[in-house]
């Protein structure tokens, strides 16, 4: 298998206006949180997003990078779905009756998914996208999560995969959607027959506020509940990621190797916004910040 690197570290993407009319490559979009092994359930975006496994029958927890993703596809006019497995409570089989269904509606391969994958999942997810591939073929199959740049051998001898996604996917994902060159999609590698071609890293996004709101509307935000230890009852609640990056390093830490040591964060304007948002739009009674390091900033804090 052959590999080779294209593009240049230093582009950026700043010609939409050139590529912005282009015909779609995908007519669809479908972001997927896969159903966790048996006997567990799976976190995958908890310890800095590279996941955590937890006994069977523990409440399902909001996996918050997924409707960020969604949001971003969304806010750019780009049709998605969101299938998140655990919280829908979707067995390996009815997700696939799931997936075979919305490529019925779209024209071959016209239908991109994106699974989001995580350390301790690795295996499964990727038993589970030679599963889709097998019954659906003509859906293309995207894989991502911050694992995926240190597993790339591993990956990379997965023939169900048609795009492998490092680093943040949002502007990645809407790039291939979007009908981009995929020589010009930075953070792709992508197969051409049975070689892999690897382009340039996509810098992260310094400027938070430009993200949509997560579109928690797609998922079924309303099963998330605190579990009753913590409560007297079930209350809804939702998780927000107001930062990203930690300057720290900590030898142990997760989050620097996913999210960089460049702290990023959102305006206090921002965070307040979505959390009106939040409770107003969608109900909901609790918020866990999942930054980490919320409180770099005190002044910041304070104006929140």
């Amino acid at each position: 298998m052959q590999y080779r690197k294209r593009g240049s570290g230093s582009e950026v993407a700043a010609d939409h206006e050139q590529w912005k009319g282009l015909t779609m490559r995908f007519s669809r979009v479908v972001v997927v949180n896969m159903p966790s092994p048996s006997g567990y359930f799976a976190h995958r975006d908890s310890m800095g997003g590279f996941g955590q496994l937890y006994p069977a029958g523990v409440p399902p927890f909001p996996p918050l990078d997924i409707p960020f993703l969604a949001g971003y596809l969304a806010g750019k006019n780009v049709p998605v779905e969101v299938l998140e497995a655990d919280g829908l409570g979707l067995t390996p089989e009815q997700l696939l009756q799931q997936v075979v269904r919305i490529a019925a509606h779209e024209r071959p391969g016209r239908v991109l998914l994106a699974v989001r994958t995580s350390a301790p999942t690795l295996d499964w997810d990727l038993s589970l996208c030679a599963a889709i591939k097998k019954s659906a073929a003509d859906v293309a199959l995207s894989l991502y999560g911050p694992v995926v740049p240190h597993v790339l051998k591993r990956v990379q001898r997965e023939s169900c995969l048609d795009y492998i996604v490092q680093g943040e996917p949002d502007e990645t994902v809407y790039e291939l959607a979007s009908g981009r060159s995929e020589e010009d999609v930075l953070g792709v590698t992508f197969r051409r027959g049975d070689s892999w071609v690897a382009n340039a890293a996509r810098p992260f996004l310094n400027d938070l506020d430009q993200l949509p709101f997560p579109r928690w509307d797609l998922l079924p935000y309303q099963r998330y509940t605190l579990p009753h230890s913590s409560t007297t009852g079930p209350v809804p609640f939702l998780p927000m990621l107001t930062s990203r990056g930690c300057p720290f390093g900590c030898h142990y830490c997760p989050y620097p190797v996913g999210q960089g040591l460049r702290w990023r964060f959102r305006s206090p304007t921002n965070v307040v916004d979505e959390i009106e948002h939040l409770v107003k739009d969608l109900g909901i009674r609790y918020i866990l910040f999942r930054d980490p390091m919320f409180s770099l900033r005190q002044d910041r804090v304070v104006a929140i």
